[in-house]
């Protein structure tokens, strides 16, 4: 179950490298309007999201009882609500360029921003409907689904990208935008194909307002979760990491984006463990799930003090990637704790995640919520 949700994930991180790496040939304002946009965008997506993403432990649960109807209803409901959710991203584009303006007043390149967003946002519904697809194909263990549609998304929106920023350059930000819309179009046709094939035979299922209900009340905590810390993150990159010394923030900047990669197979086992989790507690298993749960957490921590060891013993040349002088993070540096503190990092995440996916497959989403909301701007930002 895991691999395939790890290699997801990678592609999902790729596709937001590699479309700001391409946007590099329009020029320094358009790579950042597809940095900035390509963050302020899912920021603006990732209640919905997180809504769709509680998909997944109820059909697991589903699932696990045999009820093959329910998982089907289910993933209906999250169709529904997304295309709901989508029209009215569609009715709030006119205000896109005026909410720009009130955010960044004093950036320069605020109307290619502006558009790039614009453009995301129209395909809102279109990434909400594949999100909830994805869950879907993931509660019933299916994940090799969930990376041929995340394998799809990326390639066809990367592929696009560079297209546009190879032979139509007028384009501007609007074709890295267009492209990445355009893929998770790709990307939500092939799932919505495979669940046809899943189906049929069984088209007879309906929609049943209790699930959207239930989807809407628990999910929404869940997109509240990562919305929470999202925006403490995102506060303190650009109110307190902006104030410090520039070799400081470079290295420090690295570091998270090092722990991001580095932190995708600990995601991937943890999200996996909360299908298996989901399959349990369906099929009435739950003296099983605590046992579970502590040797998915002993591997995790295993798999992730093995990959935080590379930040000990090559800290360097990771470094150097990002162009930060070796000397700041080499022993004896003034930075010379930051490998150890990125290993340490790694351990707590991936018990955090761990834990984090196993309450959500029990339907408990309202502790992750509290517990990272008084973490995220209770501790962090302080």
């Amino acid at each position: 179950l895991a691999l395939p949700i790890v290699l997801s994930r990678s592609c999902q991180f790729l596709v937001a490298v590699g479309g700001t790496m391409l946007a590099s040939r329009l020029g320094d304002d358009a790579v950042a309007a597809v940095a900035i946009g390509g963050h302020d965008s899912f920021f603006a997506m990732v209640l919905p999201i997180g809504i769709m993403g509680f998909a997944q432990p109820l059909v697991a649960q589903a699932h696990g009882s045999g009820d093959a109807t329910a998982t089907r209803r289910i993933a209906l409901a999250a169709l529904a609500l997304a295309t709901l959710v989508g029209i009215l991203y569609i009715l709030a584009l006119p205000f896109i360029g005026d909410i720009v303006s009130l955010i960044y007043p004093a950036l320069s390149m605020r109307v290619p921003l502006a558009r790039y967003i614009a453009v995301r946002l129209s395909g809102a519904g279109l990434v909400f409907a594949f999100e909830g697809l994805l869950s879907y194909f993931g509660g019933i263990g299916r994940t090799k689904v969930v990376l041929a549609g995340s394998v799809i998304v990326a390639s066809v929106g990367l592929g696009l990208t560079a297209l546009s920023v190879a032979a139509v350059p007028r384009l501007g930000v609007v074709g890295p935008a267009l492209g990445a819309v355009v893929g998770t179009g790709a990307g939500l046709a092939f799932l919505v194909v495979a669940y046809r094939r899943h189906s049929s035979g069984n088209d007879r299922t309906r929609i049943d307002k209790r699930d959207i209900v239930t989807l809407l009340r628990a999910g929404t905590q869940n997109g509240l979760m990562i919305l929470a810390e999202l925006s403490a993150y995102t506060f303190f990159l650009n109110m307190i990491v902006s104030e410090i010394a520039v070799a400081s923030r470079s290295a420090l900047l690295a570091a998270l984006q090092l722990n991001m990669v580095a932190a995708i197979p600990a995601a991937g086992l943890a999200a996996s463990g909360g299908i298996t989790i989901g399959h349990l507690v369906g099929a009435n298993d739950r003296v099983k799930v605590v046992p579970f749960v502590l040797r998915l957490c002993v591997i995790v921590v295993l798999l992730q003090t093995a990959i935080g060891v590379l930040y000990l013993v090559w800290p360097r040349w990771l470094f150097s990637l990002f162009n930060v002088p070796p000397s700041l993070v080499a022993r004896g540096g003034a930075l010379a704790t930051l490998p150890f503190l990125c290993l340490c990092f790694l351990i707590f995440d991936g018990i955090s995640m761990t834990a984090t996916d196993a309450l959500r497959a029990l339907k408990d989403t309202s502790f992750c919520l509290w517990c990272r909301v008084l973490l995220a701007w209770g501790l962090l930002v302080p």
